[in-house]
């Protein structure tokens, strides 16, 4: 991804990448003009009136306060490095201006010192943030934008906090999603973190590459796959091999790698777990092609003796082959994630109720309440050729909950006919779509 770049200024306006932050105060280059006839002096009809161009407020402010630091009233120290300022400029931040009113002892001395602990607050970022108080611009990029935040949190500055934001969300990628939702925890910005779950959810079953999955904690699992916005691709069932594994692995969208057919099979990716694998062993490494082996190689393992092969620092002494893995101690902090889940819809194959109850990774009580939901649905249609819950009114909430989740990614515009295999009862739905009208 490129480097991306924006200018902004003090009323949040903003100028394109590449453009100059700097705001000229009266104008580029030359003004000219006529003189009106209205006179009546014929001779001086066409004499002109130049308007000629001054230094601008803003750029004097910079060049002979801050580089130069003339007249300077206050000196701010940090980073072993000291800035000559002026307290009329910092006052713009409340942070400062309370500091010279009084009771303060940087106020009699003029001489204020910052040891920062926060270790996202940089030498650059704070030099730009300074800066910003004279000159009214900031420029925020793709490296110093988090950096930028963590200053402008640090002294209060709600303004820059909202521009650092506002540019963070808008080059919000795979590579930066994680990181933006651990930044609006730090700094209280929960519009972040709100844009950032929901640009997973959306594209979650799309980049599934080891490096994303790893950083993904239990919590924010469990936000993505709660998330009215999550985009399911093909069936319930698929969230499942998404947590535990990849049902196919020519469907995984790794950057270099293409498996072949004949090394693995469909029915390998019932013992795998990519998800809990990667979060339990965090110090693996090593190929994306040995990584699937190892993903199922441990729950083989664990399936065959009740015993996963853990780290040594952690204990599964009282694991029994009965227990299923997310009853187990090491097993139950990744509960909340499962529980996400929708198994009543993901259970609509034989197949796939076979490969869960060989995973063992799901308590048997939580598959016979899936089962018995189902069957309770089946005779329903049986005996009264609709559900019984048909005509119960639904809230939103309701739905978002526990309506079936199942979609198809549309790679071009085509014609497209498929059915998805469980949902037995329903009616067809035909319609176009058109990429170039999306």
């Amino acid at each position: 991804m490129g480097a991306s770049q924006s200018s902004l200024n003090s009323h949040g306006d903003r100028g394109h990448a590449g453009q100059s932050s700097r705001t000229r105060g009266f104008g580029d280059g030359v003004v000219c003009r006529k003189r009106s006839r209205e006179d009546g002096n014929d001779e001086t009809d066409d004499l002109e009136i130049k308007r000629l161009k001054l230094e601008s407020t803003m750029e004097y402010m910079y060049s002979t306060l801050y580089c130069n630091g003339e007249y300077s009233d206050v000196t701010v120290e940090a980073f072993n490095k000291q800035w000559h300022l002026h307290k009329l400029c910092l006052s713009r931040v409340d942070f400062f201006k309370n500091i010279f009113k009084g009771g303060w002892s940087e106020s009699l001395s003029n001489k204020i010192i910052f040891k920062f602990s926060d270790e996202l607050i940089t030498e650059e970022a704070f030099s730009k943030t300074l800066e910003s108080l004279y000159t009214g611009n900031i420029d925020l990029n793709l490296s110093n934008a988090a950096n930028v935040l963590a200053v402008a949190s640090w002294f209060g500055m709600e303004d820059l906090m909202e521009l650092s934001t506002d540019f963070l969300t808008e080059i919000l990628s795979f590579d930066t999603v994680v990181q933006n939702i651990e930044l609006s925890k730090r700094y209280n910005r929960p519009e972040l973190k709100s844009l950032s779950v929901k640009f997973l959810a959306y594209n979650f079953f799309i980049k599934r590459s080891p490096n994303l999955i790893r950083n993904i904690n239990v919590d924010l699992m469990q936000e993505i796959l709660t998330s009215k916005h999550l985009a399911v691709m093909n069936l319930e069932k698929d969230v499942y091999y998404l947590l535990k594994k990849h049902s196919k692995l020519r469907e995984l969208q790794y950057d270099n790698f293409t498996p072949s057919k004949s090394s693995i099979t469909h029915d390998t990716f019932g013992l795998g777990g990519l998800w809990l694998f990667l979060k339990l062993n965090k110090d693996w490494n090593g190929t994306e092609h040995e990584l699937n082996f190892a993903c199922e190689q441990f729950f083989k393992d664990f399936k065959h003796s009740g015993t996963p092969p853990f780290p040594a620092e952690t204990s599964s002494t009282e694991i029994v082959k009965e227990h299923s893995f997310l009853e187990t101690k090491e097993g139950s902090v990744y509960q909340k994630a499962f529980e996400s889940l929708r198994m009543e819809h993901a259970i609509c194959s034989k197949k796939f109720c076979q490969i869960v109850k060989a995973d063992n990774i799901i308590p048997k009580s939580w598959q016979m309440s899936a089962y018995d939901t189902q069957w309770s649905k089946v005779i329903s249609l049986l005996n009264h050729g609709a559900l019984l819950c048909a005509n119960t009114p639904y809230s939103d909430e309701l739905f978002e909950k526990t309506s079936v989740r199942c979609g198809r990614d549309f790679k071009k515009s085509d014609l497209y006919c498929w059915s998805w295999v469980g949902l037995n009862y329903g009616c067809d739905l035909v319609f176009s779509w058109d990429q170039k009208y999306e």
